[in-house]
C-alpha cells in the first residue's frame, strides 16, 4: 500500500509530492524493475546510481497548457532503501506549476506510484 509522505493541497510555482511503499523483493531486481517501469515514459537526464534513479520529464509548455501532471516540468528521484528485512521504495517528485491551484484527488502522481507498486508486485509474484 502506498503511503503519502508529502502531498500539497495548495501549490504555486514549485511543489513536491513524496510517496513510499514497502516490498519484500531484493534491491537489485527491484531496481531493474523500477527502471523498466519508468523507461516506457519520455525521460531526460536519466542517472542511475546504486540505490537511486533520477530523471527529468515534462516541459515548460506542458506546465503551461496540460492539465496532466506527468506533462508538467518535473525532477523525479526514486530511492530504494533496505531496512529490517524490508525494502522501501521512495518516490519524490519536484514539480513546476506556474498557476496557483488546489490539488484535488485523484492525484495523478499518486496513481502513478500505485501503478509502480502493482508493476513491482506482479514481478514479485511471477518470479
Amino acid at each position: 500500500m502506498v503511503t503519502i509522505i508529502k502531498q500539497p493541497g495548495w501549490a504555486f510555482r514549485t511543489y513536491e509530492e513524496v510517496y513510499e511503499f514497502d516490498t519484500p523483493l531484493g534491491s537489485k531486481p527491484l531496481f531493474d524493475r523500477i527502471a523498466e517501469f519508468y523507461s516506457s515514459r519520455r525521460l531526460r537526464g536519466v542517472v542511475r546510481e546504486a540505490s537511486e534513479l533520477r530523471f527529468s520529464r515534462g516541459s515548460v509548455l506542458g506546465s503551461l497548457f496540460s492539465p496532466i501532471e506527468r506533462h508538467h516540468k518535473q525532477d523525479v528521484f526514486v530511492r530504494v532503501n533496505e531496512h529490517d528485512g524490508r525494502t522501501r521504495v521512495v518516490c519524490h517528485y519536484r514539480c513546476w506549476d506556474p498557476y496557483p491551484n488546489y490539488h484535488i484527488p485523484p492525484h495523478t502522481l499518486l496513481r502513478e506510484v500505485e501503478k509502480l507498486e502493482d508493476f513491482v508486485k506482479y514481478y514479485e509474484h511471477a518470479a
